[in-house]
């Protein structure tokens, strides 16, 4: 005899939960509401081709985190998750000279590979403790104008949490120190030890 009470049982769906069905609705400008060059370049990018997919996909973390690093006027990024997915704002862009706009969506270990081997202890001291790290005036070599230049910066890795409490990304805080500022010192610093030496 064939059993039908199966017709009479609750039927499971995969429809989306109501905030799915909402975020799917709503348009990346309702989403990333800033007004600027980066924000307009970050709504129009493809993010299907990386891991953290398109925007209505997105977490409200990571949502809130981006919107708060576009309206921030100090040079500001995020690099999201393990693969460090790369966001900017538009103060941070002159800080990529020639990486940009190719920098947006990259991998921050392979935008900034020649300084990853310095930084990477740090962002990965981060995202595994849950605690910033600041340091002033530190030595990052980079590559600018074709060539690899020793930048002096002063930046700051914070943790981006997530729901669970767990740390989903890193917010970048930066600012390269200028020339005139170090030889001052390193002046100051010659200055002391030739003091002391008389």
């Amino acid at each position: 005899m064939r059993d039908n009470r199966s017709r009479f049982l609750p039927q499971r769906t995969n429809l989306p939960s109501k905030r799915e069905q909402d975020m799917l609705t709503r348009t990346s400008s309702e989403l990333i509401h800033e007004s600027s060059e980066m924000a307009e370049l970050i709504r129009s990018h493809n993010w299907s081709f990386t891991s953290v997919g398109p925007i209505h996909s997105w977490p409200n973390n990571l949502i809130s985190a981006v919107n708060l690093m576009l309206g921030c006027g100090f040079p500001t990024s995020i690099w999201w998750r393990g693969d460090g997915v790369q966001f900017y704002n538009d103060a941070y862009r002159p800080l990529m000279g020639e990486k940009h706009p190719a920098g947006l969506g990259q991998l921050a270990k392979e935008c900034w590979i020649e300084a990853w081997e310095l930084v990477s202890p740090q962002v990965e001291a981060v995202m595994q403790q849950g605690r910033p790290v600041f340091f002033e005036n530190r030595l990052v070599p980079i590559k600018r104008d074709g060539a690899l230049q020793d930048v002096y910066w002063t930046y700051s890795y914070s943790p981006v949490f997530g729901d669970s409490g767990q740390t989903e990304g890193v917010l970048v805080t930066c600012q390269d120190v200028p020339e005139v500022y170090i030889s001052g010192q390193k002046l100051a610093q010659n200055w002391c030890i030739y003091s002391r030496s008389g």
